[in-house]
């Protein structure tokens, strides 16, 4: 992919059905959370992922991989607000001294504005990537896809099992790096952020939610399990299994002090393992872009 980038835009679906105060919530949680993931994900940038419009973000990645790994750490955080978005391949000709990501341009944008122009949740799409090799994009597309829309089915519950999942036991491994430190930092802030928001959204009178035990207790306890956890190298096999990572559902029940059986039930339930392994056979695939 040598003189070519990944151009990511990402869109609020319907904004017109939420009156000012919320539309004004969005935008500021969206702002929050883009910087702490433009920390995690600084070195696979070109140009920052920043508000180029209204209800509007988009961003120049070095890979479509870590686009997509932005984009998916991105929806898991803003769920339920639904988005639709487009990672477009292709070169960036024109770029402007000092200006932020909004100010540039090239194919690689066009294809963006295209395919998140196509992206619908309705019609089982929330995301589209556009490589300009349609015999290629259609596999990525159907595997992001599935992965996107099954994510957006969750209920708030199984939506902070998965970020957790993810925060603990990343599916970007293997694919960008991440320097380690930096991402188990930010990592703690988008889980104190995502805490707050959510709470925002549910009723007060129900149950409390993961994310807020984890968030009381202070960055040592998830931090001391990221670096603890165990890692098992499997030999390759003719079908994806690395999303059923080892140790997951132990670690979750350290971290959320919720029983092991039930922490097994929601994985299940939310065909968290089975979204894992459809995102990584789409990165896999991403590879040969």
């Amino acid at each position: 992919m040598e003189g070519q980038y990944a151009a990511l835009i990402i869109d609020l679906k319907g904004s017109r059905k939420f009156d000012d105060e919320m539309r004004n919530e969005i935008q500021r949680y969206w702002d929050e959370t883009r910087k702490i993931l433009n920390e995690m994900f600084l070195d696979t940038m070109e140009f920052e992922v920043d508000f180029s419009g209204g209800d509007q973000i988009q961003g120049l990645f070095y890979t479509p991989e870590a686009a997509y790994l932005y984009y998916r750490l991105f929806s898991m955080c803003t769920h339920p607000i639904q988005t639709h978005g487009g990672i477009g391949i292709g070169s960036c000709n024109i770029k402007l001294a000092g200006k932020h990501t909004g100010g540039q341009d090239g194919t690689a944008y066009h294809r963006a504005r295209e395919a998140s122009d196509l992206a619908d949740a309705d019609i089982g799409y929330p995301i589209l990537l556009d490589s300009n090799n349609i015999d290629r994009d259609r596999i990525i597309n159907s595997l992001i896809g599935m992965a996107a829309l099954t994510a957006l089915r969750h209920t708030a519950h199984q939506n902070q099992i998965m970020l957790l999942t993810e925060l603990l036991y990343p599916v970007s491994d293997g694919f960008v790096r991440l320097e380690r430190d930096a991402f188990s930092k930010n990592s703690y802030q988008l889980i104190c952020l995502k805490n707050d928001f959510d709470k925002k959204l549910e009723d007060p009178k129900k149950k409390a939610l993961p994310l807020e035990g984890v968030a009381k207790q202070g960055s040592d306890p998830f931090v001391n399990a990221r670096i603890r956890k165990a890692v098992k190298t499997k030999l390759p096999q003719n079908h994806v299994t690395e999303g059923k990572g080892w140790g997951i559902p132990k670690t979750l029940e350290e971290v959320l002090g919720i029983k092991y059986q039930s922490i097994n039930t929601t994985l299940r339930a939310a065909d968290i393992f089975n979204i894992r392994n459809l995102s990584i056979a789409a990165l896999e695939e991403m590879r040969r872009i």
